[in-house]
């Protein structure tokens, strides 16, 4: 019965490290629809992220700057979506397949030099004090601090939407703007730091 237990938590935490890039961006994109934007251009931001990440730690042999410029190439890539809806007025729909569109071809055309590279890869938990957690540390201990930290986004942005004055404001521009201008509140912000947040 311990060996069943053993294995089952073992795949489930090789299942969670897989979908943790998946996990990231429905978290981002939910944050987003939460403010009445949907951006359809979440699969060519994780794209232009990934290559732009890659690139990156490809170059400086820093895989923490990869991170770190993925991030800011997601951000940059759904400005660009902020811009047409919010600045615009552009459709929604419209807006986010272009993004998408613009986010892959971006990637598959600026990625060709770095095909076949190699990267080292981001350091696990192990030996830190995560891997001595009674039970759960021989299973923590493996994964990356990404993936810890996309975990531990999911009740932090659950407490922010549901248990904060700014989240309440966000979840109100998602329901009806008007509502939200009622209060005396720019809806604007709020869904332009959820688009941002989207391309996180």
């Amino acid at each position: 019965m311990e060996s069943f237990v053993t294995e089952l938590l073992t795949l489930l935490f090789a299942a969670l490290r897989s979908a943790t890039p998946v996990l990231a961006v429905v978290l981002g994109e939910a944050m987003t629809q939460r403010s009445g934007v949907i951006n359809l251009g979440v699969e060519g931001q994780m794209l232009l992220g990934a290559m732009t990440g890659f690139a990156v730690a490809s170059i400086s042999g820093d895989p923490w700057l990869g991170v770190l410029a993925a991030c800011c190439a997601g951000i940059a890539l759904s400005m660009v979506h902020a811009i047409l809806v919010l600045g615009c007025r552009a459709n929604q729909i419209a807006s986010g397949v272009a993004v998408l569109i613009l986010g892959g071809g971006l990637s598959a055309y600026y990625g060709i030099p770095f095909v076949g590279n190699k990267i080292d890869a981001l350091g696990n938990l192990n030996h830190t004090f995560v891997s001595d957690i009674p039970l759960l540390g021989q299973f923590l201990g493996p994964i990356t601090p990404t993936v810890l930290i996309t975990l531990l986004a999911i009740p932090a942005i659950s407490i922010f939407l549901f248990r904060t004055r700014t989240g309440l404001r966000w979840r109100s521009t998602g329901e009806s703007q008007e509502i939200t201008r009622n209060l005396g509140h720019n809806p604007v912000p709020y869904q332009l730091a959820a688009i941002g947040f989207g391309g996180l």
